[in-house]
């Protein structure tokens, strides 16, 4: 490289230019890095997002949540996501069911017991905690049925893969048809 040149990253990082010195003020207002310091422009990037986003998580869930340390109790049926239940609720045959909010902003009691935590401790490096928490949780309620009306969940999906044996699952799709 000639001294008069400076090596830019740009702002999402995928692009990399060579432009001379005296244009580099030009490029730096637009958004691009220099090379030389993109390591430490990624390490905080990567710090800021992944890492404090999930103690930030963790720490308002442990301000908001209440904390149970017992087993929940055993139900029949149980609803999964906590979005869309009034129409699940209206076909269930009895009140013998538990709702389970899976979104970070709905979740507002959270479990502990030692069957609870052993399993986490168990799966940590398979899953993530929530999914772990999630399965632990309903095999400690051990219902008959796990029903949904969100169809394309992720967690429910996980869930079911490892409990598909012992406890069906139902996914209920929706849809709603549009005129043109």
């Amino acid at each position: 490289m000639n001294k008069d040149t400076v090596t830019l990253i740009s702002p999402d990082g995928k692009d990399k230019i060579v432009c001379f010195k005296y244009m580099e003020e030009y490029f730096r207002k637009e958004g691009y890095i220099s090379s030389k310091n993109i390591y430490i422009n990624l390490l905080y990037k990567l710090f800021n997002y992944k890492i404090l986003r999930k103690i930030r998580v963790l720490f308002t869930l442990c301000l908001r949540c209440k904390f149970f340390f017992q087993d929940p109790k055993h139900s029949e049926f149980v609803i999964f996501d906590s979005v869309n239940t009034k129409s699940v609720e209206k076909i269930l045959p009895n009140k013998n069911y538990v709702i389970i909010s899976t979104r970070i902003e709905q979740i507002n009691e959270i479990y502990v017991s030692k069957k609870i935590i052993f399993f986490i401790i168990k799966n940590f490096f398979k899953r993530s905690l929530k999914q772990n928490y999630l399965t632990v949780l309903i095999k400690v309620i051990a219902p008959k049925i796990v029903i949904t009306h969100v169809s394309d969940s992720h967690d429910f999906h996980t869930v079911s893969k490892i409990l598909h044996n012992k406890i069906q699952f139902v996914a209920i799709q929706s849809y709603a048809p549009t005129s043109f």
